[in-house]
């Protein structure tokens, strides 16, 4: 997958040759999730992904999260990413809980997509020094670099990796005027696949380049016709 391209440094970090592959779990703690956690060593999975629970968490709170999560990392050997992504999950993994689940051993970072800059800074007063930060906003990566995150976990990449790839090169280079120029460049790209939900744009965008077809299981529908023209049009200054 294209977004692993961009954990090359957690992979580095956590001695791994190279992260190919990922499992989301984390909607239910039971043995439907549980069982889906490798337990053999297998190495087609190098780093587990969680995700907090959305639809429940608001009537019994955070603490139910820290549970969820922690039972997920006890029953893996494998590394651990959050993901906050409120704007699917319905809730919003709090910077309190991601520093109360950094103490754990597996638990190793966290992909960032609330859109709260604010939130974020304070994620990283409270976990730094605990848990890897990932842009999970395309249109956020060189603030949460600069802030000290490692890298991001991006759907621009699956149809621009190189130039995903290359905004954090940049950063990382010391070139921080140069990501940020590629940052404001990237954005009408960024803006269109975000424009509908993920990843209706992207399987348009990934079909008009011929990779798969442009076809979705409901709910999920193809692009709307307008804001498809604006995503192609956009993929076009870019060669693709």
């Amino acid at each position: 997958m294209a977004a692993g391209l961009l954990f090359n440094r957690f992979a580095k970090l956590i001695s791994l040759p190279n992260v190919t592959g990922y499992l989301v779990a984390g909607l239910l703690i039971g043995p439907s999730v549980l069982n889906l956690i490798p337990k053999d060593g297998t190495e087609a999975l190098n780093v587990l992904v969680t995700l907090a629970l959305g639809f429940i968490a608001y009537s019994i709170g955070g603490e139910f999260n820290i549970n969820n999560i922690k039972a997920i990392a006890d029953a893996s050997d494998k590394p651990v990413i959050l993901y906050n992504v409120p704007s699917r999950t319905g809730c919003n993994l709090l910077p309190e809980t991601c520093a109360a689940l950094a103490g754990h051993p597996r638990i190793a970072a966290v992909k960032e997509a609330s859109g709260n800059l604010s939130q974020i800074v304070s994620l990283f007063h409270k976990a730094e020094a605990h848990l890897d930060v990932y842009s999970g906003n395309d249109d956020q990566i060189v603030p949460i670099l600069a802030m000290g995150g490692e890298g991001c976990i991006s759907v621009l990449s699956n149809v621009l990796p190189k130039e995903a790839v290359r905004l954090c090169e940049l950063f990382f280079s010391g070139d921080v005027r140069g990501a940020a120029a590629l940052q404001c460049r990237l954005l009408p790209v960024i803006d269109a696949l975000f424009s509908e939900v993920n990843p209706i744009p992207v399987k348009a965008a990934l079909a008009k380049m011929g990779y798969g077809t442009d076809t979705l299981r409901l709910p999920l529908t193809p692009m709307e016709e307008g804001r498809r023209a604006v995503l192609l049009n956009a993929l076009e200054a870019w060669g693709v």
